[in-house]
């Protein structure tokens, strides 16, 4: 699905060069062929940089990847990849194509709204750590992206900001589950641990501090961040706000619940004597949170940088009927409900045979 994407942009990015006969960004901005054919390019640009993103539907691949990459790999698509997207909106869609972007928004932000609900519903039900990772960046860049398309500087800086701050904690994460957890115990199911508190207690403080960075909570980048991005959306919508707040409470649900399942308890039966965090880990894990506590504390170091150059992506819209954004979310979600409803209809019979055979006691662990 990511060679898909990337498909449609480079065709389009072939198409641009070719009608204006140049790669430079000003060339584009005052082509007459851009001004007759924004709404197209704007689409077909839109599901490449979707994909890249990821924004529901198109965001099956990123937990597969996730699942089948080793560590280094999830670490550089959680703090590089993911953010691409992020500048092609920006330097893209909303610097080339502001035209198109005055008119489609609504259409987007329901989207992110969507992928926001969806992407933290079904972060809840995960049992794989890096698969509950990966859910959680969706949900995270989807309410980044609400403050990049909210036509405030409050929402363009604060998505900016929250795009660092990610890529500063979700590799955290990474490293913790895929670097530790996965390496001295040789499985990232999350019924596989407990207790890891006493067994591993500087570990398990790294990773509180990792967990609490991941909800968003104060003196934290991503506090700053999100709230900044959900401040821009609600000076443009308040019910698409609204829809995005509920972000806040999901993020609590599914860290706070992860966190606890796998450090609190008594011992897991599974796990005997295993090193605490070594210093060579240890290394690695510290920038990431000492800058996440800096971005958090004294974010001006970034935005007076970056304040005035993304004040020039203001596309001056309109403030979003909440009629429209009412009517796209009911039929984005009605489709995204119903396919989520066959899912769990199709795994309700495993999910009951499971757990007849676990209360027999017949159920073993290898």
């Amino acid at each position: 699905m990511d060679v898909f994407g990337s498909l449609f942009m480079l065709l389009t990015f072939l198409k641009m060069g070719g009608d204006s006969g140049s790669t430079f960004f000003e060339a584009y901005t005052n082509h007459s062929t851009f001004n007759t054919l924004q709404e197209i390019i704007w689409i077909v640009l839109f599901v490449s940089f979707s994909v890249k993103t990821p924004l529901i539907p198109v965001h099956i691949w990123l937990p597969l990847a996730h699942s089948d990459a080793n560590v280094s790999g999830s670490i550089v698509l959680a703090s590089i990849v993911l953010k691409l997207a992020l500048y092609g909106f920006l330097r893209i869609l909303i610097a080339i194509f502001f035209l198109a972007t005055m008119r489609l928004t609504p259409f987007f932000l329901g989207l992110c709204s969507i992928s926001v609900i969806y992407s933290s519903l079904t972060t809840i039900r995960q049992f794989d750590l890096k698969v509950l990772v990966a859910y959680s960046s969706i949900a995270h860049m989807a309410s980044s992206l609400l403050g990049t398309f909210s036509d405030t500087i409050y929402g363009l800086v604060g998505s900016v900001i929250f795009g660092l701050a990610h890529g500063f904690v979700s590799p955290g994460l990474f490293i913790v589950v895929g670097a530790v957890l996965y390496d001295r115990c040789g499985s990232r199911i999350i019924n596989y641990y407990r207790g890891l508190n006493t067994l591993l207690p500087f570990l398990a403080l790294l990773f509180l501090l990792l967990v609490f960075g991941n909800m968003g909570v104060p003196l934290t980048g991503n506090f700053v961040g999100e709230f900044l991005s959900l401040l821009g959306a609600y000076q443009q919508n308040i019910f698409i706000a609204s829809i995005g707040a509920l972000s806040i409470i999901l993020s609590a649900i599914y860290s706070v619940f992860m966190f606890n399942r796998v450090t609190s308890g008594s011992f897991s039966p599974y796990i005997h004597t295993i090193p605490d965090i070594f210093r060579k880990e240890y290394y690695a894990l510290a920038p990431l949170l000492l800058l996440t506590i800096i971005l958090g504390i004294y974010p001006y170091f970034i935005s007076s940088d970056i304040e005035f150059g993304l004040s020039n992506f203001l596309f001056s819209g309109e403030n979003i009927n909440l009629i429209i954004s009412l009517i796209i979310l009911i039929v984005l979600f009605g489709k995204i409900y119903l396919k989520w409803i066959s899912n769990y209809m199709r795994y309700h019979e495993l999910n009951f045979v499971y757990y007849l055979i676990k209360i027999s006691g017949k159920i073993h662990w290898n």
